[in-house]
């Protein structure tokens, strides 16, 4: 199958939202909630599984592995459509998205409105700042100088913590689509010309197992679902269970990490001293070095203070003594607090002394800074009824909430698309070409116009902040060389930071949209 040319931004036309509170829910019924909106659980013991919604209507039973900010927004969209069952699962014992903060240009603040207007209200609740932005540049052996930040696009940001927002976005969903502690051993599925149609198995460590219609690996870095999704266009297998080994299968170090806290504003003011840190002013501050950045920002209410602290890794060590056991786990770089001290040492202004003061006493004996993955990319990120949202399929810098950011998109694209199946088998009966049912096959169709759309917005994303989380933290085009120079860095957060936060957010949606239209009218063709 081809993929379709998607048209440019600036032919795309505006689509209502079929979704507004009269229509979706009725006068009679303002809450979505109040409606029976189902999980698979609803229908294990059901022999009829439409007879839950409009007889006319195919439920389309979907699974979303991993809790993250972008899976539980995703979740709440897909709420919104009556013909959708949903579950969300998640092996740890709690919901959890802990981070560094989240970054919404106005942009992406729309894209939460789109996935449902009441998460303006959930952004609101978990204390979401709006703030200015200030940049420096220096080391030790040279003066703080400005950075120009005009003409980045920061008017209307606000800043919020994940698991703060991710809980305000739960707090409404029925408890029992929410599945933790759930372990999930293995991914398997059929495709649309397979006698039984297509389809995706989850098998549970129990022994259990559980047919979907679209399965989505939101599971993380080191992501189940996407073992599935590599191993299938690889080898043509349908199951993890393979064990192929594929460079894309595993994330490798992106050459730096971080390290965020988040602690009270009375606890940040004195250590690194109240004139930095003015909740009536309330700005995100960063420091640029040779090889560090340090930053801080306002997150609850103004209430409390997140910092971040980041640095490129070292270039492994020949001596015996830095081997692998030496090194620690392949996720952290482990430094005692004189070590973590010493890394931070080139900037001698109180607040990044009083930030280094503040991790070295929260972790007295040894500092875990958190290794920043990347992935080599994949050729697609849907294979057969399985497709990747957020770190699962790429790895951005977390700078900004980049990667986040990416998530939010996708799970507005899919909850568009997936939503918009019911409707899209309207008028188109019968088979196709290649053998199958084109009704039955709706959410094939859409994870294929998913990757089509999302994938190379992502690819250009990761680049750029690629480039952006190497200037930041001292080094020129490529993260190889120096560069300290306040002109070239402002110029090329200028170039690179807009792909991040830029978004014509009724266009993505209309192409996603007319992508999959597309798919279904080429495989409808005799």
């Amino acid at each position: 199958m081809g993929t379709p040319q998607i048209s440019s931004p600036s032919v795309w036309t505006s689509i209502s939202d079929p979704w507004s509170s009269q229509q979706a829910y009725g006068n009679d019924n303002p809450s979505p909630y109040s409606s029976p909106f189902l999980g698979l659980s609803d229908f294990d013991n059901m022999s009829d599984h439409a007879s839950s919604t409009s007889s006319s209507t195919h439920v389309t039973r979907v699974a979303i592995i991993g809790a993250r900010l972008g899976s539980a927004c995703l979740l709440r969209g897909l709420l919104r459509y009556p013909h959708i069952a949903a579950d969300l699962y998640d092996a740890r014992p709690q919901l959890r998205d802990e981070g560094l903060a989240l970054d919404l240009s106005e942009a992406h603040q729309e894209v939460l409105r789109a996935l449902d207007p009441a998460l303006d209200a959930c952004l609101d609740r978990a204390g979401a700042v709006y703030s200015s932005v200030a940049l420096c540049v220096g080391t030790a052996t040279t003066a703080h100088r400005g950075i120009d930040v005009s003409g980045l696009p920061i008017p209307g940001r606000r800043t919020v913590g994940r698991q703060a927002l991710m809980d305000e976005i739960l707090a409404d969903v029925p408890p029992y689509l929410l599945h933790t502690n759930t372990h999930i051993a293995s991914i398997s599925g059929t495709s649309e010309t397979d006698g039984g149609g297509g389809a995706a198995f989850l098998e549970f460590v129990d022994g259990t197992r559980r047919r979907y219609d679209v399965v989505i690996g939101a599971d993380g870095t080191h992501s189940l679902a996407r073992s599935f999704v590599v191993s299938g266009q690889g080898s043509g297998q349908t199951s993890t269970e393979t064990g192929e080994e594929d460079p894309a299968h595993k994330p490798v170090s992106a050459g730096s990490w971080t390290l965020p806290l988040q602690v009270p504003l009375a606890r940040a003011q004195q250590a690194m001293g109240p004139g930095y840190l003015d909740p009536q002013r309330p700005c995100r501050a960063g420091w640029i070095g040779d090889g560090i950045f340090m930053q801080h920002d306002f997150l609850n209410h103004g209430r409390d203070i997140q910092i971040y602290l980041s640095a490129v890794l070292p270039p492994p060590s020949v001596d015996s003594r830095d081997g692998p056991a030496a090194a620690g786990p392949a996720w952290a770089k482990l430094f005692t607090p004189e070590e973590f001290e010493a890394t931070f040492a080139q900037n001698r202004t109180p607040a990044c002394q009083g930030m280094v003061k503040l991790v070295q006493s929260v972790y007295t004996i040894q500092i875990a800074g958190i290794v920043q993955m990347q992935h080599v990319p994949t050729q697609s990120y849907a294979w057969r009824r399985v497709c990747l949202l957020g770190s699962a399929a790429h790895a951005a810098s977390p700078y900004h909430g980049a990667s986040a950011s990416l998530s939010l998109e996708q799970a507005m694209v899919l909850s568009t698309l997936l939503g918009h199946s019911a409707s899209s088998g309207v008028g188109i009966r019968g088979f196709t070409k290649s053998g199958h049912d084109v009704e039955a096959s709706l959410p094939y169709y859409a994870l294929q116009a998913y990757d089509a759309v999302c994938r190379p917005r992502a690819d250009q994303v990761v680049e750029a902040t690629s480039d952006v989380m190497n200037t930041l933290l001292g080094r020129g085009s490529g993260g190889q060389s120096r560069d300290l120079d306040p002109v070239r860095i402002a110029e090329r957060l200028r170039q690179r930071w807009p792909a991040v936060h830029n978004l014509h957010v009724v266009g993505l949606q209309n192409a996603a949209v007319d992508t999959m239209e597309q798919f279904i009218a080429e495989d409808s063709k005799w």
